[in-house]
């Protein structure tokens, strides 16, 4: 914060204040000496709300000064509004898998039962074989997807290395995804979720490691999403608790460590940048005037 100036009527003071609200700027008003001091939150405003300062003091009855108090009240309404919508559409993480809305998720618990299904093939009945036709190749080459097996690069994030490792995957891809596909719809949440597949698995790739798995890349892609949606468009209920927040971005910088074994970092940072990047595209461009 700094301080713009100085007023020696409280009463004009919180009139001033109430302009710089109306049109988006964070004011407050303090006593100071014999007058009220004016700081304004944000400093890349701080020129222009010293130039507003001096025409108020010039002409303090201008037409853009007048309803000053009834912009502010105005915006208020429309932030609390706002919160209020937030709040309501907010979902609760921790009551999600009782509620009837896991009907309206087809396709994440379809993702779940693939999963569960190919662990146990592949790592309980041992079959390796079966758990070579998930990775994304066995050479660097990719020669299987150059010879037609495209699902090879969407396939890893179905198979997992043990128990831990899709129970941990599994807890997250139910929350996420239940949230997004109830809300977002089953066609949407697909294409989303073959997107951060996709995505994820080259980067992985593209790091120089063949033989990873699991569906943590696509998690981070999910997390990102909801985290970024949050926080750009509060409004839109998506938002996760902080807890959540930490909770996930402890773990994944903890992976880079090392301290935790050998993890696919490479997908969780790719899922999650493009996660986010598709939760921002709208304020993108809004800001750059294109919707």
């Amino acid at each position: 914060m700094r301080q713009i100036g100085q007023l020696n009527d409280r009463q004009q003071a919180e009139h001033f204040a109430d302009h710089l609200r109306g049109s988006g700027r964070g004011c407050s008003v303090e006593p100071e000496g014999d007058g009220f001091a004016l700081w304004i939150q944000d400093e890349d405003h701080l020129d222009w709300a010293r130039e507003e300062l001096r025409q108020f003091r010039e002409n303090p009855c201008a037409p853009k000064f007048r309803d000053a108090a009834d912009r502010a009240r105005e915006k208020l309404d429309r932030d609390l509004a706002r919160q209020a919508a937030a709040r309501r559409n907010q979902v609760s993480m921790r009551d999600r898998w009782a509620r009837p809305a896991a009907s309206a998720c087809p396709f994440t618990f379809a993702l779940i039962a693939a999963c569960v299904i190919v662990f146990y093939f592949t790592e309980i009945m041992g079959d390796k074989e079966l758990l070579m036709q998930f990775f994304i190749g066995t050479r660097p080459s990719l020669p299987e997807v150059r010879a037609g097996e495209v699902w090879r690069l969407f396939t890893p994030i179905l198979a997992h290395g043990s128990l831990l490792h899709i129970l941990f995957n599994m807890m997250w891809l139910r929350d996420f995804g239940m949230i997004l596909e109830s809300r977002k719809g089953t066609p949407w949440f697909v294409t989303f979720v073959l997107f951060l597949a996709l995505v994820s698995n080259l980067a992985q790739f593209l790091a120089g490691t063949l033989f990873f798995l699991g569906m943590s890349g696509v998690n981070y892609g999910l997390f990102g999403y909801l985290w970024v949606k949050g926080k750009l468009e509060p409004e839109s209920g998506l938002g996760l608790a902080p807890n959540i927040v930490t909770l996930m971005l402890i773990w994944f910088v903890l992976c880079f460590t090392g301290l935790v074994g050998p993890i696919a970092n490479a997908a969780h940072a790719g899922g999650l940048a493009a996660g986010a990047f598709i939760a921002a595209i709208p304020t993108i461009l809004r800001r750059l005037g294109m919707r």
